[in-house]
């Protein structure tokens, strides 16, 4: 029974299944090649057991255990005596896996490396252990390579901030090519001299490869590699993404001042419908106090404390205090209506009957005087200046003496009323 197509001299003895399947195999050739000097020969010296390990079959792994030959030389100048036939279709000398299951283990160390290849093969049942796979890779021989034509230049640190070399790589094939040791210009570009074939060469902004191409390759053409290149073009847009946001920020800012400010001026307290002229005299307040603010402002960035800022200004210094911690200009709201405007005509009408009185009718009983219809709280008359009433002098406001308050002639402010107006 022939097992392997490729190998004619091996037969299968037993074959044993159970956790894996174990091949006992034997060879059938009459006579093996010495390897040191080639003669072949048939006078058999002894025999041994190898055991291999080979690629799992369905899900299961392969142990073969050989029974191979030991032989004579026939030459006898030759120095190895006695040797063993050899299998270099099915495994090399002193090997303990087929040529087969080395070479899977070896591209799993290429493609995903030592442990996580150990541990893929685990869970295929490829026996081998991380430092196994990571010495078939060390042994394994690089490809042929053809000439590159376009190449990758960047830089690696042996140890960072302090020594750096170049690797080299085949951007067509997508392999490495060669790694310098170090990224000098006289380095690179000795390097491109010996290979003329090279017509394109990415890089990224190091001067040093640029002086390093155009004295070694200057045919070839240079371009920005692809990382560079994304890197550049995402620090150019967050530097424009920043100023714009500060603008919109800005733009914001005044927006929401402005509307602030209109709100305020807009501002109507509830019943009292406001007029033009109401309307025109809070701006102008609202001017004057900008203006004042504007003033305090710069007499504090000259260094004048809030006791002298309120003497020049002639202000309460508490308030200079309170506008500076604002911030910002104080709101001149539009005035409140007094309760006296409803009963103008009223002290309009008395105010004239009580002139009339005083000047007609100095004698008459004060029971009967309309002063009387002013007992109610809250109402004040306005008299001008006349008889019984003492001389405005400036800055006090004048006031109505009574000789002798009687029970019918008792105001309800206790025998004066205040002229809180004209």
């Amino acid at each position: 029974m022939i097992i392997f197509p490729d190998l004619p001299n091996v037969e299968v003895e037993r074959v044993e299944v159970a956790e894996e399947i174990i091949l006992t195999l034997r060879t059938t050739s009459p006579i093996a090649s010495c390897p040191l000097c080639g003669t072949a020969s048939s006078r058999i010296q002894s025999r041994y057991t190898r055991t291999l390990r080979d690629l799992p079959s369905v899900g299961r792994p392969i142990r073969l255990i050989m029974h191979v030959r030991r032989f004579f030389c026939k030459r006898s100048t030759c120095a190895q005596k006695i040797f063993v036939e050899r299998l270099p279709e099915l495994c090399c000398p002193h090997a303990q896996r087929t040529k087969r299951l080395q070479k899977a283990l070896c591209e799993l160390g290429l493609k995903v490396g030592g442990q996580a290849g150990a541990d893929v093969g685990s869970e295929h049942g490829i026996s081998g252990s991380r430092d196994t796979i990571l010495r078939l890779v060390h042994q394994a021989e690089p490809p042929a390579l053809r000439e590159p034509h376009v190449i990758g230049l960047d830089d690696w640190a042996w140890k960072r901030r302090l020594r750096y070399g170049t690797l080299i790589c085949d951007l067509e094939q997508g392999l490495p090519i060669d790694v310098l040791p170090d990224r000098t210009v006289e380095t690179v570009s000795a390097w491109l001299k010996k290979h003329p074939t090279i017509d394109t060469i990415s890089r990224d902004g190091s001067s040093e490869y640029a002086s390093a191409i155009k004295k070694g390759a200057p045919q070839a053409r240079e371009v920005s590699d692809r990382w560079h290149l994304v890197k550049n073009l995402v620090g150019c847009v967050s530097v424009l993404l920043a100023e714009s946001f500060a603008q919109f920020r800005r733009a914001e800012a005044a927006g929401t001042a402005n509307s602030r400010e209109e709100e305020h001026l807009s501002h109507e307290p509830q019943g009292h419908p406001r007029t033009r002229a109401e309307k025109r005299g809070q701006q102008a307040r609202q001017a004057e106090r900008r203006a004042r603010y504007e003033q305090i402002t710069a007499l504090q960035n000259q260094g004048m404390k809030s006791a002298e800022i309120a003497a020049v200004m002639g202000m309460a210094e508490r308030t200079i205090r309170q506008w500076l911690s604002r911030g910002d200009v104080p709101y001149a709201g539009p005035r409140k209506p007094r309760a006296l405007f409803g009963h103008l005509g009223d002290i309009c009408r008395l105010s004239s009957q009580a002139q009339s009185y005083i000047s007609h009718e100095p004698d008459r009983e004060p029971a009967q005087s309309p002063l009387n219809s002013l007992r109610a709280p809250g109402h004040l008359a306005l008299f001008p200046q006349g008889r019984g009433f003492k001389s405005r002098r400036a800055g006090v406001p004048p006031t109505v003496e009574t000789s002798k308050p009687t029970p019918g002639n008792r105001l309800s402010t206790g025998g004066s009323v205040s002229a809180h107006g004209t």
